[in-house]
């Protein structure tokens, strides 16, 4: 009985370890990414086929007259969820993901459409 009862214990005092090393981790981290400013824009274009409906440059355009550019903008303030909505507003992007990086960055990977057909002109 004395046996049983002691890894009863142990295992109570485990499972109060384990839930009180968590708790700790997400107050003292969740308020990490608010002191951070992001430094680095990554725009990871992917091919949509051989030809190239809109590029970097443009999708760089399209973020500065909205001013959406997360580039020296606090992290709290870098609106990912608004930058992919309005690069979907372009029918040249079939999809658009936007996340921020531990270490400071904002990735954005944008996949384009493929044309079924193109006319060419003279």
């Amino acid at each position: 009985m004395k046996l049983s009862s002691f890894y009863n214990i142990l295992i109570a005092l485990c499972i109060l370890l384990i839930v009180g090393y968590f708790s700790f981790m997400i107050v003292e981290y969740s308020d990490a990414n608010n002191d951070k400013i992001c430094m680095q824009f990554d725009i990871n274009l992917l091919d949509g086929g051989k030809t190239t409906l809109i590029s970097e440059t443009e999708i760089s355009n399209i973020l500065e007259a909205k001013n959406l550019n997360p580039v020296g903008k606090s992290f709290p303030y870098v609106q990912t969820d608004e930058i992919e909505r309005e690069l979907l507003k372009n029918s040249m992007i079939k999809s658009v993901e936007c996340y921020k990086t531990i270490s400071g960055n904002v990735i954005l990977t944008v996949k384009q459409r493929t044309p079924k057909f193109m006319i060419a002109g003279n």
